[in-house]
């Protein structure tokens, strides 16, 4: 059957005729021959006897069965059963449910764990949003003859995150009140039940909180924005002046009061710091040791406090074998009371403590005072420096040591410019 039948073969000698033997140089000729010629036939026999449109032989290189032909056929849709026409006609091999392995029904179904958009919670969605809200109440003063009651402002903060309420009162100096958080931030109840909430709250309107009435007047720009989308007009409503406010307003001989202050004060020179002012009254505080001609020094300090001129100045300080050193210095002159202060710069590697204070915060004199001088006598012939004595690139005594003005800051310049016109 296109077998070689290497048993039936003629052989030579002793040594028979073996696919790969090395000593098959001793068959003839003549065997070999016939061997080749008798495998080409079987070869072609095979061929002619093979169906059309299969290949047996070798194509491209690899080996190709018999039964795989050489081109599928396409298939069409209507060549599928009318069962399967109405699917789809391109074989999907995604992981769908009817792809599935069945699920055993020991294993539990999970929820889904991601939320939608429209549930989102509050607290993440107004996370560090607040609405701001200027505000003030009344509180009655009683048995005073000074103010019958006292208005105090105050600053609402609304968290829109948990609705919850804080009220801080902004300090005020010289109040005599203790001020700062007025109520903890927490969720404030209503009267008839509920909690106070952003919709409670109208600009300007009465707010109540544990039946105290706050009157809302301001608000800032992002809660006028905020109530401006929600349809709620925000506007803004003058806070009144007390007794209190009135009467630490300016005095007479001062600048002009502001708009909202008592303007009949403007002027009047019969009245000094809401007092009245006459003979009388003048004599009486003259007796019992309170004269009112400190009226110019209580002016000066109202007009001046705060304000401080800053010079940076140098002192040439001589040691004993010599050698000269220049050592940088900061001269602090306060308008309120004409006092001076030096201090010094502490350089790093410097070799010196750090004593900053050169001269404490006093009246500096003019000139140096001698020794051998009494106290009384120098008191009476002291000049003290004033704010004019001092410019840059001039000299100014300190007990005896001359420092050098090299040069002040730009709120001192424009100071000199206001005051003196000077540059």
């Amino acid at each position: 059957d296109g077998e070689a039948d290497y048993e039936s073969r003629p052989q030579s000698g002793q040594v028979s005729f073996r696919p790969g033997s090395v000593k098959h140089a001793e068959i003839n000729e003549e065997q070999i021959g016939s061997v080749d010629s008798s495998l080409q036939e079987q070869h072609s026999a095979r061929q002619m006897s093979s169906r059309p449109g299969t290949a047996g032989h070798v194509s491209g290189g690899r080996f190709r069965p018999h039964s795989a032909p050489v081109k599928r056929p396409e298939m069409r849709q209507e060549d599928l059963p009318p069962w399967a026409q109405d699917q789809l006609f391109a074989p999907s091999w995604a992981k769908t449910v009817d792809n599935q392995k069945k699920r055993p029904s020991s294993a539990r179904i999970r929820q889904q764990q991601g939320l939608p958009l429209s549930s989102i919670p509050k607290w993440i969605s107004l996370d560090s949003k607040m609405l701001s809200f200027e505000a003030f109440f009344k509180e009655a003063v009683e048995e005073s003859r000074q103010e019958r009651f006292r208005v105090r402002r105050c600053v609402v903060q609304y968290f829109l995150e948990d609705d919850t309420i804080k009220i801080s009162e902004p300090r005020e100096e010289n109040s005599g009140i203790p001020q700062g958080s007025f109520l903890k931030r927490h969720k404030v109840p209503k009267e008839g039940g509920g909690f106070v909430s952003w919709r409670d709250i109208s600009v300007p309107g009465d707010l109540q909180v544990y039946r105290r009435t706050f009157r809302v007047t301001k608000c800032d720009a992002f809660t006028r924005e905020f109530l401006s989308r929600a349809g709620v007009e925000a506007r803004e409503e003058p806070v009144p002046l007390d007794d209190v406010h009135v009467a630490r307003s300016r005095p007479a001989s001062g600048r002009p009061t502001s708009a909202g202050s008592v303007t009949s004060w403007a002027g009047n020179s019969t009245e000094f710091f809401g007092r009245q002012k006459n003979d009388m009254s003048e004599y009486v505080e003259a007796r019992l040791g309170r004269c009112q001609d400190k009226k110019a020094m209580v002016t000066k300090y109202l007009d001046n406090d705060r304000k401080v001129l800053r010079f940076f100045c140098s002192w040439d300080e001589t040691s004993p074998d010599g050698v000269v050193e220049k050592r940088p210095f900061v001269l602090h002159f306060f308008l309120a009371d004409d006092t001076v202060e030096v201090l010094e710069v502490n350089r790093p590697n410097s070799g010196r403590d750090p004593f900053p204070a050169l001269l404490k915060r006093m009246r500096l004199p003019r000139t140096h005072m001698d020794a051998g001088v009494t106290a009384g006598a120098a008191e009476a012939k002291t000049v003290y420096l004033k704010a004019s004595d001092l410019r840059v690139g001039g000299v100014v005594s300190v007990f005896g040591r001359q420092m050098s003005i090299n040069d002040c800051d730009e709120a001192t310049a424009r100071w000199y410019r206001d005051e003196y016109g000077v540059e």
